[in-house]
């Protein structure tokens, strides 16, 4: 008998990206958005209830604007990558390289509501080539 594959999307408490690839931060306030990104991250992992130890996932970052205009996709990179390492810190993989981590960022159709959300997606094992 196997067991279902984790599959959960998790609301993030900000309606917009506090860290882009556009911004010409500081090293000072970038460092203390990229801890409290991942702070944020590591708890809601733990309030979720997630699993650990997970072998690879998928990780996405939803972006659901109020204002419809032109928007890069990987704009919110630098916010991802702080989330990911929240989750890695969790223990829901063993590290955010390619084995174990697959991730992207998505830009969803405007909305009354601002708002970015984490979806998460264990991947089954890669099947092992035979030479």
């Amino acid at each position: 008998m196997t067991r279902e594959l984790l599959d959960i999307a998790i609301d993030l408490p900000y309606s917009k990206p506090p860290l882009t690839l556009n911004q010409r931060m500081h090293w000072a306030p970038k460092a203390r958005w990229v801890k409290q990104l991942s702070d944020d991250a590591q708890l809601l992992a733990t309030s979720s209830k997630l699993p650990k130890h997970l072998d690879r996932v998928g990780i996405v970052l939803h972006w659901q604007a109020t204002a419809r205009r032109k928007r890069d996709t990987d704009n919110p990179t630098p916010m991802l990558k702080a989330l990911i390492d929240g989750l890695v810190r969790y223990g829901l993989v063993e590290d955010d390289n390619s084995e174990h981590v697959t991730s992207g960022c998505v830009i969803e159709a405007v909305a009354p509501t601002a708002r970015l959300w984490l979806r998460i997606v264990e991947l089954p094992a890669p099947v092992a080539r035979s030479t």
